[in-house]
């Protein structure tokens, strides 16, 4: 079975994950997972996060999924792959794991719904690790992984740096924000 067939949950199949994003899209990068753990966090993020949220809201768009070596070759953005969970389980040249990290970790955003609502609905009711929102227009990064860290950040562009600082916030003050 392709990757294209592969699904992962109820909504997606494997391709959604390891296609998307403009980098993947501009270099059309082989990008699938080598390691099986990357595809059965794959899978759980799908399952836990993913299908609730297209249940609550309808249809989303992935912008940003896996991030495999090939694919982290190609991005001229200020990333921390070691950090973000983007390359889920896969290895480096050197055979260690690109994010030490367990789980994995997706950017979403919905035509027809704030990222903020989207946001707080994750934050309010489903099980993650990591979510950091860049505003109600962008798209939402987040988590699934056995830390369950719950985590919460709100991303702050700095122009004079030209780049975003997270400021973690209380899950209460996230909730509590309106657009």
């Amino acid at each position: 079975m392709s990757h294209r067939e592969l699904h992962v949950s109820a909504h997606f199949v494997l391709s959604d994950f390891v296609e998307c994003g403009e980098t993947q899209q501009r270099e059309n990068t082989p990008n699938l997972p080598a390691i099986p753990e990357s595809i059965a966090a794959i899978e759980q993020t799908a399952k836990l996060i993913l299908d609730p949220v297209v249940e609550q809201f309808g249809s989303i768009e992935l912008t940003y999924g896996l991030a495999t070596r090939a694919l982290l070759a190609h991005i001229e953005k200020r990333i921390a792959p070691r950090y973000d969970q983007h390359a889920a389980h896969e290895l480096n040249k050197g055979g260690r794991r690109l994010c030490n990290r367990d789980g994995f970790a997706v950017d979403l955003r919905s035509a027809n719904t704030s990222s903020l609502i989207i946001a707080q609905f994750i934050v309010e009711r489903l099980p993650f690790d990591r979510l950091y929102y860049y505003g109600s227009d962008r798209p939402v990064h987040v988590s699934y992984g056995p830390e369950h860290t719950k985590q919460v950040c709100v991303m702050r562009f700095n122009s004079e740096h030209d780049r975003w600082f997270p400021q973690r916030t209380l899950i209460e003050n996230f909730l509590a924000l309106n657009e």
